[in-house]
C-alpha cells in the first residue's frame, strides 16, 4: 500500500467517526439543550375529579406500552410529548 491509499483510508475513517458521533449526539441533544422547565400550577383551578374519555384512555395506554418497547431517545421524547399533551388537556 502506498502513502496516498493509507491517507485516503484515514480520512474516510475520520469522516465516519465524526458522522457517528454527530448521529449519537443528536439523540441526546434535546435533553441537554432543553433546560429545566417549571410550570406553576394553581391547585385551586384544578377540578376535584377529572374524567378521561375512552379515546384518551386508550391513546395514553398505547403510548405507555409503546414507550417501553422503543429504545431510542428521540422516539421516547416524542411519546412523552404526545402523552403530556393529552394529559395537560384533561383538566381543561
Amino acid at each position: 500500500m502506498n502513502d496516498k491509499t493509507i491517507r485516503s483510508a484515514g480520512v474516510i475513517a475520520g469522516i465516519i467517526v465524526v458522522l457517528g458521533v454527530l448521529a449519537l449526539g443528536a439523540q441526546y441533544w434535546s435533553s441537554l439543550s432543553g433546560g429545566a422547565s417549571a410550570q406553576v400550577i394553581d391547585l385551586a383551578q384544578i377540578p376535584n375529579s377529572i374524567s378521561v374519555s375512552k379515546e384518551d384512555y386508550v391513546t395514553m395506554k398505547s403510548l405507555l406500552d409503546r414507550y417501553s418497547s422503543v429504545s431510542d431517545l428521540a422516539t421516547k421524547n416524542q411519546i412523552v410529548r404526545e402523552f403530556r399533551s393529552i394529559f395537560d388537556n384533561l383538566a381543561q
